[in-house]
């Protein structure tokens, strides 16, 4: 049985760079469906572009595949600058939001446009979504229904499998202008070409001069509010993800776990996994002792839907002697501190774990020698070819 890094390894093969860029923004483009691993940390955006380096491509076929890997780097260089930027402004301060309530059309997919109630009900159903339609629905959200963009960027990261707190905020607030310099919209006949369906006869049937008079339609008016934050904390852990946990090691029992972790010497590192750090080739060595700490901290300021959390605890299979913890840093170090007091943490860099302690790895960047700020994606991919060049 093929391992899941074997599993990717084979995908990232079977990318054609030059079809990617050429076709990704069609919904049924060729897009890699690497997204749930790179969020998760399985693996990293420079393994993806450098695997496709090895197999000669030249730079003119691999840009536009680099250019989107780079935003997602670009995007966890912003979180660490800005590291409250799922509730704050980013850059602007747009005034045309009336409610920070979600219409019931958009959250149960039912706004009548075909195209983007396929996608919402796909997102709902399976956890996943193309990015581009995830411009239209925050574009519909944020900008025609005029709902604050952190309610729907909330409502989706919970359904999302490759929710990413940087690559998810940032991009809503993108779209309606708290991150970039005006909003985006776009029109029936742009969503027609990119989804290949024929539709007409909608509100969003106009020219993009009338956006800007457009009043809200009167399908948003029935609104509902989403709420994230300890209220939603009975969400994060259903009974089915505690019979998981209970069972991570397929019959491991936990006394063999904590004796491994006795047997650890003070040189040795525990490595501790987290939401966003699932890297199969991290500290993967079969007799080591490994703990995935589901943050209860981070889960209950952003939860996670069931599907989400199963999707990141079968992740966690790939990994030998790994017990899982749900609870904040805090009581995970007072529960390890009583059976190895001298116990020494390995984890990776993440804004949500600037509180950890122990032995702070970095993340496996693009352009790791790029850390400072950048207002815009631009000025970040002009510094990046500088570096390449």
């Amino acid at each position: 049985m093929s391992s899941l890094i074997e599993i990717l390894n084979k995908r990232i093969d079977s990318i054609d760079p030059q079809a990617y860029g050429k076709y990704r923004n069609f919904i049924d483009g060729p897009v890699t469906q690497l997204s749930p691993y790179i969020s998760r940390g399985v693996i990293s955006t420079r393994y993806v572009l450098e695997s496709l380096k090895a197999k000669g491509y030249s730079w003119n076929q691999l840009e536009r595949l680099a250019q989107q890997l780079s935003w997602r780097d670009y995007f966890q260089r912003v979180y660490q600058h800005h590291p409250h930027l799922a509730a704050n402004n980013v850059k602007n301060n747009p005034q045309h939001f009336v409610s920070n309530d979600i219409p019931k059309a958009i959250s149960q997919g039912k706004t009548g446009i075909l195209a983007i109630d396929q996608g919402i009900k796909t997102l709902l159903s399976e956890g996943v979504m193309h990015n581009h339609m995830r411009m239209y629905v925050a574009m519909l959200t944020t900008n025609i229904a005029r709902t604050h963009w952190k309610s729907g960027a909330d409502w989706m990261y919970y359904h999302l499998l490759d929710a990413d707190i940087a690559a998810n905020y940032l991009s809503w607030q993108w779209v309606c202008g708290a991150f970039s310099s005006k909003q985006y919209f776009a029109n029936q006949e742009n969503i027609n070409r990119y989804t290949k369906l024929q539709q007409t006869n909608t509100f969003l049937d106009c020219e993009y001069e009338e956006f800007a008079e457009m009043e809200v339609p009167e399908i948003f008016m029935n609104r509902e509010l989403w709420v994230s934050g300890d209220e939603n904390s009975e969400n994060n852990l259903p009974e089915t993800i505690q019979l998981k946990m209970e069972n991570l090691n397929n019959g491991m029992e936990l006394s063999t776990w904590i004796q491994k972790l006795k047997n650890l010497s003070q040189e040795e590192h525990l490595p501790v996994y987290t939401v966003y750090n699932m890297d199969v080739q991290w500290y993967n060595h079969p007799n080591l002792p490994k703990v995935l700490l589901l943050d209860s901290d981070l889960l209950k300021k952003h939860p996670m839907s069931s599907k989400t959390l199963n999707f990141i605890l079968d992740l966690s299979r790939e990994f030998s002697n790994m017990v899982c913890y749900y609870g904040n840093w805090e009581e995970l170090q007072q529960w390890l501190n009583t059976i190895h007091p001298k116990v020494n943490c390995v984890y990776k860099e993440h804004p949500s774990s600037k509180h950890y302690q122990g032995k702070k790895e970095e993340r496996d960047w693009i352009a790791p020698q790029i850390t400072k700020y950048f207002p815009s994606f631009f000025g970040y991919w002009k510094a990046y070819e500088k570096l390449k060049n």
